[in-house]
């Protein structure tokens, strides 16, 4: 990671780069896009492209479980207990 960050580091403090959260709108919008998108191809009707999106779902849910058991607690504790 510490060459990731030294690049990022590098583009802020030698090119001016600004570092910036997506604004809540656009990822709300992304999110209903995405949803519209995968429903869309759920009920289109191709069996092997309904598996893949059936695939992806699946893929994506076990991820966030992943995520909000691990992921979640971790970077809670990390910003409670541990500051430098």
């Amino acid at each position: 990671m510490p060459m990731i960050r030294g690049a990022l580091d590098a583009l802020v403090s030698e090119h001016g780069v600004q570092v910036r959260r997506f604004p809540e709108e656009i990822l709300e919008a992304g999110a209903k896009a995405s949803m519209e998108l995968i429903a869309e191809i759920r009920e289109g009707g191709d069996p092997l492209t309904k598996k893949v999106a059936e695939s992806f779902v699946a893929g994506f849910n076990l991820l966030r479980q992943r995520t909000e058991g691990t992921d979640m607690p971790y970077l809670a504790a990390r910003e409670k207990y541990i500051k430098y």
